[in-house]
């Protein structure tokens, strides 16, 4: 609690205690009337009051400031020497809050410090998520209720925080490629770029996988994760096998967004980090964005849907029969898509298992059936032969 003549090194120094006495007492305070020397401009006389001091005239029958005389005054006679209390009033003309919990709320006392604010961004670089980091912090503070500062707080800082690392890993990213090609000439990057200058994809390719797709770049599958990293970015990446049967990487990518423009950017990209080398054939999943960017970049190359993605979706769409104790529903299915032998085979299996397990008129088959050309294991055997 301030008391009258009480000494202060700095301004900031009397609102921090006044501002913990009034988290504590149930108010908010803010910056009042102040006073600075004409001559030499330093201030000598500085207010903190109560957010309800005042009149507020334009706020209707619910006003904000209704007069509250609480408030605090320090005075210094120049800048060489410490500020002192010379008034403090503690009487309020309304309620205050009777739990610390609700006094956060007032902007004043929704602040982070700044050894939170550090230990905050170390969190972030760890990617801890959100709420982890919260209930680390209030638990610092004795648990969410004595927290100095809401969950909304915190989130805009976390926000603030990556949004900065994230202009920093972009630097880092140029710089590492940037020295990949002073070790390497055959190192490739390319950058593709808004309007606004903001980076929007990001391919690279190592010397290794440019070699290796010239001996076993002729059928190729490319991927994407579905925004898995810590900027919701999708990792996309180009893979084929070598002699040996083991998977090689060709070429990978950040994407901003799984678009037309942007898949058609990044294949032309790769066809150009490849030396215009084409490919005979190219599985990825059931994404009509890639299909229409294949199609206008490699009108020449087979494209086909992997099954893997095939199966994966229809887990999905099938859950409550496909995972199901004691259903036969995954056996059979299987059975239709892997052991028939000529294409009327295959016809025969895919309806007898749609019509046991009334699935008739599910729009999910009835797409994989019309495409059934791209993944079906009759065509693809043809096609990878």
């Amino acid at each position: 609690m301030p008391k009258i003549g009480q000494l202060f090194k700095e301004e900031v120094d009397c609102y921090a205690l006044y501002n913990l006495y009034a988290r504590f007492n149930g108010f908010g305070i803010r910056r009042s009337n102040s006073r600075t020397l004409k001559r030499t401009r330093v201030k000598t006389m500085q207010e903190f009051c109560c957010v309800r001091q005042g009149k507020d005239r334009s706020a209707g029958e619910n006003p904000t400031r209704i007069g509250c005389k609480a408030m605090i005054r320090i005075n210094r006679p120049s800048e060489q020497h410490e500020w002192r209390v010379t008034a403090f009033e503690t009487s309020h003309n309304h309620g205050v809050k009777r739990d610390v919990s609700h006094t956060i709320n007032y902007r004043s006392h929704n602040h982070i410090d700044d050894f939170t604010k550090s230990f905050v961004a170390e969190m972030v670089d760890k990617g801890v998520p959100r709420t982890n980091i919260y209930g680390l912090v209030a638990g610092m503070h004795g648990g969410p209720t004595f927290a100095p500062f809401t969950r909304k707080a915190l989130n805009q800082l976390v926000y603030a925080i990556r949004k900065d690392e994230c202009f920093d890993d972009v630097q880092k990213t140029l710089d590492f490629f940037r020295e990949m090609q002073l070790h390497s000439r055959n190192f490739f990057n390319a950058v593709q770029v808004d309007s606004s200058t903001r980076i929007n994809n990001i391919f690279w390719a190592h010397a290794s996988s440019r070699l290796s797709f010239e001996h076993f770049g002729d059928v190729v599958t490319f991927d994407t994760t579905y925004k898995t990293n810590r900027y919701n970015m999708p990792f996309g990446f180009f893979v084929g096998v070598n002699n040996h049967f083991q998977s090689v990487v060709f070429g990978c990518a950040l994407l901003r967004e799984e678009t037309v423009e942007s898949f058609k950017w990044l294949f032309s990209t790769f066809s150009q980090a490849m030396q215009g080398k084409e490919l005979v054939s190219i599985l990825t999943d059931n994404c009509h964005q890639m299909e229409v960017a294949i199609n206008e970049v490699w009108p020449r190359t087979k494209h086909r849907v992997c099954k893997w993605h095939v199966l994966k979706k229809a887990k999905e769409n099938f859950g409550n029969i496909y995972s199901r104790k004691r259903s036969t529903f995954k056996d059979e299915f299987h059975e239709a898509i892997n052991l028939p032998n000529t294409p009327d085979e295959f016809e025969r299996a895919w309806k007898e298992v749609r019509r046991k397990y009334d699935l008739e008129k599910s729009t999910y088959l009835d797409r994989m059936w019309d495409v059934r050309e791209k993944w079906a294991r009759l065509t693809l055997k043809i096609f990878l032969c």
